[in-house]
């Protein structure tokens, strides 16, 4: 947020969104909720990573061009922000990107307070796709670019698990 005295300077550009809530992955609630936003309402199972909203856009660019269909100015513009910032390796498949967030999320033994056993899952739905965006090296670089991981006991697995994933190239590309 931009804040100027009133009448001063050029106003600056409107935002995509207004958050006049707070909303913000790195805040909790009174009951230590963490604020995700209005997105709840539609599911994780909609959450996709860049990756794979790249394949899903090429997929349907091919569709499109097969039948002949114009492809518009804010499908390209998708394209290539999903080419640009694309950190997983685009020889995978549809199926290998899905499971990515699949392995990131599975669930392993952890033994409770009263010493049986349950499964817990090793991150939550969104944190498995932040990690898949933002590919961190480190447990500290994950840390401070993902909050709500700071105290996740398996960050360390996490990350590691990361390189299975990653691309060679991680510098960003042009928009050309």
């Amino acid at each position: 947020i931009w804040l100027r005295p009133r009448g001063e300077g050029p106003r600056p550009a409107a935002m995509a969104t207004v958050n006049p809530r707070g909303v913000d992955v790195s805040r909790t609630d009174e009951e230590g909720e963490i604020l995700l936003g209005e997105h709840r309402k539609y599911g994780a199972k909609k959450m996709v990573h860049v990756a794979e909203a790249d394949t899903i856009l090429a997929e349907l660019l091919n569709k499109r061009t097969r039948e002949s269909v114009v492809v518009g100015e804010e499908m390209e513009k998708a394209m290539q922000y999903c080419k640009k910032f694309r950190r997983m390796k685009s020889d995978m498949s549809p199926q290998e990107l899905r499971e990515a967030k699949t392995a990131l999320l599975k669930k392993v033994d952890v033994e409770a307070e009263d010493g049986s056993v349950v499964k817990i899952r090793r991150c939550r739905d969104f944190e498995a796709l932040q990690l898949l965006n933002l590919m961190p090296r480190s447990v500290e670089e994950a840390a401070s670019i993902i909050p709500t991981l700071r105290d996740n006991e398996f960050l360390e697995d996490l990350v590691a698990d990361l390189d299975n994933y990653r691309s060679v190239e991680r510098s960003f590309q042009s928009w050309e």
